[in-house]
């Protein structure tokens, strides 16, 4: 079992869903981001996006811990 523990190591966590909602299960990075946003965890920001692209790249950089 996988628990999601924010410490106070972890104080900055970015989810990046990579998919396209619009093709069915390749929306499936969106559709996590949505869910994860809606659980309020402290620290969490999500980006749903289509593809990984260098402009991220300074976002990602700001994070302590980056989830794609």
């Amino acid at each position: 079992k996988t628990s999601l523990n924010m410490n106070k190591a972890s104080k900055n966590i970015l989810l990046i869903g990579i998919g396209n909602p619009l093709r069915g299960d390749d929306g499936l990075g969106a559709y996590i981001c949505e869910q994860m946003e809606a659980l309020g965890v402290p620290g969490l920001q999500t980006m749903a996006v289509q593809q990984l692209t260098p402009d991220l790249l300074e976002e990602m950089l700001r994070a302590d811990h980056i989830v794609i």
